[in-house]
């Protein structure tokens, strides 16, 4: 798997799977519809990054 380091890049999937030392509280992304899409944001440390992975891609038909 290649490793993507820049912070302009965007992950897009069903389902995203975040690992970090932390993690934010659960904010409601503004203009969402009925969905309540949520977002959070994660921090590592210098021997331990966070890292986010595609678990369910999204399937175009």
């Amino acid at each position: 798997m290649k490793e993507i380091r820049d912070p302009e890049y965007v992950m897009v999937g069903l389902k995203l799977v975040l690992v970090a030392r932390s993690i934010s509280d659960r904010e409601v992304v503004k203009g969402s519809g009925a969905h309540r899409t949520q977002m959070v944001s994660g921090r590592g440390t210098k021997t331990s990054p966070a890292r986010c992975y595609i678990d369910i891609p999204v399937r175009v038909l």
